[in-house]
């Protein structure tokens, strides 16, 4: 299960990575393109908000771990 949540984290820190590199924008009707900051700031906090809960549960089963030992 560790193993797992460990690969889940690098999945999910990749994911945030090539958010970044991605930015939301948004057409206009005569062909301009402009960012959509509230998207984008949507769209990291979700991404950093998965790779807090795999961080969260590494350290929670870590814990369980250790305190079997």
């Amino acid at each position: 299960e560790l193993d797992a949540e460990k690969a889940a984290l690098e999945e999910a820190k990749k994911a945030y990575a090539e958010g970044e590199e991605k930015p939301e924008v948004y057409r206009t009707a005569n062909g301009r393109t402009f960012r959509n900051v509230p998207k984008f700031e949507a769209k990291m906090k979700a991404l950093q908000e998965n790779v807090d809960n795999h961080q969260r549960n590494i350290e929670l089963l870590q814990k369980e771990l250790d305190a079997l030992r």
